[in-house]
Formats: C-alpha cells, sequence, structure tokens
C-alpha cells in the first residue's frame, strides 16, 4: 500500500498549498525587483546628471581660462544680450596674437556653444571656422550671456575697458538643468614677465630668473598676481599674509599661500620667521629684511626671496639665516649672505650676487648657485622683480616700479568718521533687539542677546558677549569705534542684496578683537556660503584672533599689528602697515576673493599694481 512507503510521520503538499507557496514566492520576488528596477533608473538618472553637471562644469572653465588668458576684448555686444564675445589669444610656435569668438550657435546649433579662432579681428563670423572647439560643453546649451565691467565695478562701455568678464551657462538634458556663473578677470596690457619676456599662457612655470611665470595654474579662480602669477608685479592680493614691516610666524604653525614683508620702514629689526619650532610655509616666501628659519621651519615647493635692502637705506644690517634643520625646497634669491647651522638645507639652486657666500654643502641643487652682478647702492641694477620702489626717492620712478615689483603697495586707509552717538547707548541682556540704522553709542551685549543692525549704521564701542548674537542684516558698510567679540558670541553675516549676493565691509576706527571660541555664520538666502571672499575688515590701530576662533575673509590694519593665536584659523587673506604675528598652532589658507565684486569690496585697493 502506498501508506507503507511513508513514515506517520510524513506528508505531501495539496494543490492549494503549492499555489499558496507559488504567490507568496511571487509577492517576494516582485518585492525584491521593483525596488532594484528603480534603482537602477535612479542610478541612470544620477549617472545623467553627473554626466551633465560634469560636461557644464568643464566647458565653463575652459570658456573662463580662454577668456583670463586674453591680452584683451575686442568686441562684446550687450544689444545681443551678451551672447558674443571675441577676444584676444596668445599662441606660441612662433608667438603671435590671434583672435576668438564665442557665441551661442543658431540654425540646427541652436543649443551648441561655438568657438573658433581668425588671424584677424574680423567681424564674420564664417572667418572663425567656428565649432564645438570647447565642446566638452557641446550641447544643448539653453543660454549663454557675457557682461563685462570696468575696473570701477561698472558696465563696461568699451572693448578696451573691460577688466572683468561675468559668464552664465546653462545647459540642459534629459529634464536637467544646469546654471552654472563664473568670472573671468583681465589685464588688457599684460605684456611682459617680471624679466621682460613676454608672458607664455600656454607655458606656466619658472622664468629664466627661477622665479614664477605669468597664469600659474591654480585652485580656483584668482585674477592676475594671485599665488605668484608674476605678470606685471604683485599686489597685495597676491599674498595670504603681508606686513609692511614685518611676519613673525612661530610654533607648529601652518600658511598656505606667499607670505611677504618690507621691514624697511621700521628703524627696530624684525625677524620674518619661516620657522621657529615646526613652521610650514606652503608658497613663496618674500623677505626684504631679516629672514630667520630655524628648528624644523620650511618653505615648500615655491621660491624664497630675500632681496635685502641695500645698506643706504637700512638703519640695521640685513641677513638670512637657517640652522636646526630648516629647510626650503624652493629657488633661493638672496642680495647678501646666507648664513646656515646644522642640518639646514636649500633644496634648489641659491641665485646670489658675485662676492657674497652660501655654505655650498647645504646647497642641493643643480646647479648649486648661480651668480649675478649687481650694485648694492643702486637698485635700478637688481633684478626686475627684486627692486622695492620704496628705496626710490623719486616719486615718479618709484610710482613706474610698481609695476614690476614683487613688493605691494600699501592702501590707504578708509577715512569715514565713526558715529556721534546720537542715539545713544545700547545694553541688552537675555535680550533681542533689532537696531534701525542711525549712528549709535557704545554698545554692550551680554547673556544670550541677540541684536540686528543694518548697513550705513554707525556705532563707538561695541562688546558682544557670552553667547550672544549680532546679525549683520545686509550687504552694505558698517562702522565702529572699537569692535569686541568674546566668550562664545556669534556673528551672523547676511551677503543678501539687492542684485543677488554681495559684499560686507566693516571699517573699524581703533581695532577689533575675536577672543574665546567666537564664532561665526556666513549666510546668502539664509542658507550657509563659504562667505570669506566677500568680507573685509579694515581695523585701523590693529585686529586680534586668539583662542579657538575660526575667522573667514579679509583683514587689513593701515596702522597696527595683526595678530592670530592659540589654535585660531584664518581662510582669507592678512595684511598689515605694522606686522603680523601668526603663533601657537594657527593655520591661514589663502582664499581669493570674488572678483565680480572686487572693485566694490576693495575700492581697488587690493588690485595687483598694473602699469598705466
Amino acid at each position: 500500500m502506498l501508506s507503507g512507503i511513508f513514515s506517520k510521520n510524513e506528508k505531501g503538499f495539496t494543490l492549494i498549498e503549492i499555489i499558496l507557496i507559488s504567490a507568496i514566492v511571487l509577492l517576494i520576488s516582485v518585492s525584491i525587483i521593483v525596488p532594484f528596477a528603480g534603482g537602477k533608473k535612479t542610478w541612470q538618472s544620477a549617472d545623467k546628471d553627473s554626466e551633465t553637471i560634469q560636461n557644464a562644469v568643464i566647458g565653463m572653465e575652459k570658456v573662463v581660462r580662454e577668456i583670463k588668458n586674453s591680452p584683451g576684448l575686442t568686441y562684446f555686444d550687450e544689444a545681443e544680450d551678451g551672447t558674443v564675445i571675441r577676444f584676444k589669444v596668445l599662441r606660441n610656435d612662433p608667438p603671435v596674437i590671434e583672435y576668438a569668438m564665442v557665441k551661442l550657435g543658431s540654425g540646427e546649433d541652436s543649443d551648441v556653444l561655438l568657438y573658433g579662432e581668425c588671424s584677424t579681428d574680423s567681424s564674420n563670423e564664417e572667418d572663425y571656422n567656428l565649432g564645438q572647439g570647447l565642446a566638452y560643453l557641446s550641447k544643448p546649451v539653453t543660454e549663454l550671456k557675457f557682461d563685462c565691467f570696468n575696473s570701477a565695478g561698472e558696465a563696461a562701455g568699451t572693448p578696451d575697458d573691460v577688466k572683468l568678464v561675468r559668464i552664465k551657462i546653462t545647459t540642459s538634458d534629459g529634464g536637467v538643468t544646469i546654471s552654472l556663473t563664473a568670472s573671468a578677470y583681465l589685464v588688457t596690457n599684460t605684456v611682459a614677465n617680471f624679466d621682460d619676456t613676454p608672458d607664455d599662457p600656454a607655458e606656466p612655470g619658472l622664468d629664466e630668473y627661477s622665479w614664477n611665470e605669468g597664469n600659474e595654474k591654480t585652485k580656483g579662480t584668482p585674477p592676475p598676481g594671485s599665488l605668484g602669477d608674476g605678470v606685471l608685479g604683485w599686489g597685495l592680493t597676491d599674498y595670504v599674509v603681508f606686513g609692511d614691516e614685518g611676519v613673525e610666524i612661530s610654533n607648529n604653525c601652518t600658511i598656505n599661500g606667499n607670505v611677504g614683508t618690507r621691514t624697511g620702514s621700521n628703524t627696530t629689526p624684525s625677524k620674518p620667521y619661516i620657522g621657529q619650532n615646526s613652521v610650514e610655509v606652503n608658497g613663496y616666501l618674500v623677505v626684504k629684511g631679516t629672514l630667520l628659519g630655524e628648528n624644523a621651519g620650511v618653505v615648500n615647493k615655491k621660491s624664497v626671496l630675500a632681496a635685502c635692502a641695500p645698506t643706504t637705506s637700512f638703519a640695521y644690517p640685513c641677513s638670512s639665516s637657517f640652522k636646526n634643520s630648516a629647510k626650503t625646497y624652493g629657488y633661493f634669491w638672496t642680495l647678501k649672505d646666507i648664513s646656515m647651522e646644522n642640518t639646514s638645507r636649500i633644496n634648489k639652486t641659491v641665485h646670489i650676487p658675485h662676492g657674497r657666500s652660501v655654505p655650498d654643502d647645504h646647497i642641493f641643487g643643480d646647479p648649486k648657485k648661480l651668480n649675478f652682478d649687481f650694485d648694492e647702492a643702486d637698485p635700478s641694477t637688481f633684478p626686475t622683480f627684486m627692486r622695492d620702489p620704496m628705496d626710490f626717492a623719486d616719486a615718479d620712478t618709484r610710482a613706474a616700479k610698481w609695476g614690476s615689483s614683487v613688493f605691494p603697495m600699501m592702501p590707504p586707509a578708509d577715512t569715514t568718521p565713526v558715529s556721534s552717538g546720537a542715539l545713544g547707548n545700547i545694553s541688552l541682556k537675555k535680550k533681542t533687539q533689532d537696531l534701525p540704522v542711525g549712528q549709535y553709542g557704545n554698545v554692550d551685549i551680554t547673556n544670550s542677546s541677540n541684536i540686528v543692525i543694518h548697513p550705513n549704521s554707525k556705532f563707538l564701542d561695541f562688546v558682544v558677549a557670552n553667547s550672544s548674537y549680532v546679525t549683520f542684516a545686509a550687504t552694505g558698510d558698517y562702522y565702529f569705534n572699537r569692535l569686541e567679540i568674546g566668550n562664545s558670541a556669534k556673528l551672523i553675516f547676511n551677503f543678501d542684496g539687492p542684485d543677488g549676493t554681495g559684499p560686507i565691509r566693516i571699517f573699524i576706527k581703533d581695532e577689533m578683537v575675536l577672543i574665546n571660541s567666537s564664532s561665526f555664520d556666513y549666510l546668502y538666502g539664509g542658507d550657509p556660503i563659504d562667505g570669506a571672499n566677500l568680507l573685509y575688515v579694515e581695523a585701523y590701530n590693529g585686529f586680534s584672533c586668539s583662542n579657538s576662533v575660526q575667522w573667514r575673509g579679509f583683514v587689513y590694519s593701515p596702522n597696527g599689528n595683526v595678530e592670530f593665536s592659540n589654535s585660531s584659523n584664518l581662510a582669507g587673506a592678512v595684511y598689515s602697515k605694522k606686522k603680523v604675528i601668526i603663533e601657537n598652532h594657527t593655520q591661514v589658507t589663502y582664499v581669493p576673493p570674488l572678483y565680480m565684486d572686487i572693485a566694490k569690496l576693495l575700492d581697488d585697493k587690493f588690485y595687483p599694481q598694473i602699469t598705466p
């Protein structure tokens, strides 16, 4: 009997059980497959988004690079909504000027970004052999617009007036729309480097002086001059740190950018350290006076210039001294002897005058050194980029030298008067208040209070402490006699303006002090932004930042020292007509200003100097 084949506890599946099990398996399979199918679609969509974004970014980068490296514009037309632009381009073999056109296509190419070159400045599109020469961004491009500005930040009237081109490109593909805006800053009379040779945008690098060739490749889009571009001299925006009377860096600090000091306007010796206890400079180091490197100090990759002044203009001796494992990995230029001890070393060639000395066993370049001639009493005989215009007594000669030196002109101070105090003093404890525009007396905010201030307001001494907040309501200028922020207080900067994001400038007659974990928010439209490239502080008698304060923005002190210490960080740049002191686990990183607004932000103060 069949029943004898199976044990008592065994049984088979009924038809109904098989149908139910099949249904369950089907449901489970569908629940697994559908999300994966959706995931595949999402992945494909995300991949398409990524490709569209990448193409847009690469296309924009190429447009910016071509315009930025241009010797000048030849045509733009606002009547065509800025969709066409022509400009000069410098090409090699042999070095010649060509002419380029960028425009949005029409007809069959109505959604394509077109680029072409021509040997003459022709207005005929057919002469340019227009194609997708910038075709990483091919199609579909739905918008192309060029806005051209002069050095004052106003709409340019003619191509010769153009200093800045703002480019907007919008591309759409598969339902994905990407809109990008970028800026390219031009110097239309850029013709030479420090050594008076023509600038070659295609071959950035060291020039014949083992210094910096023009248009060095950098992150972001700084203007000509920034981060070591040798074209027509340096302005303050080439430096992340510049102290006219001295720079002192010590105790485990890192500087990402160029550091410079003149030290010539002070009769008291000032020591711009590249190393007091593990200091690292990732950039060029430019020193006119005494240079001291010791205790594991290091300058990475870039050149060092110790252009010690002639003895006739200095009240103290100049020298360069390295000891205790101090190192520089770049070329070294000097007008004086170099003293080297212990395991200190220079890893590139030393350029030094005939008759000056440097210990050969500490030099590891090939060749170890190259000699040149100069008259110590005559700055006009120095290599071009080593000449400090301040060494020339004649005002006209001095003015002409700014265009070729690495020593920048220090700008004048703002002269706007501070508050009359007409609206009286303000004292807040655990309160919130919105102050309309006006002239106030002393302001004291403490114990978790919140206060809102508006552009063009003026204050006497302004103190914020104990977890209180101050909101700068919008883009514009703010004026204080003195500003002190401490004890976990916070400043909130809203970069909202009538035409979109804009700069905030803070002018202080006395000093600004940031201490004890003060913090900052940088907002546009209520959303966080970097903000470092939009914030400018001018503190006439000094600026101090200490005890774990993280600051982003530009700082300039016309008549006082600037200090960052005790684990404080800076993203931006810092300048002083006196000294800049950086110490005790501080990091400083260069951030280029937002060049679309640079003229309005800094009133041309920090433009690289250019020859008229």
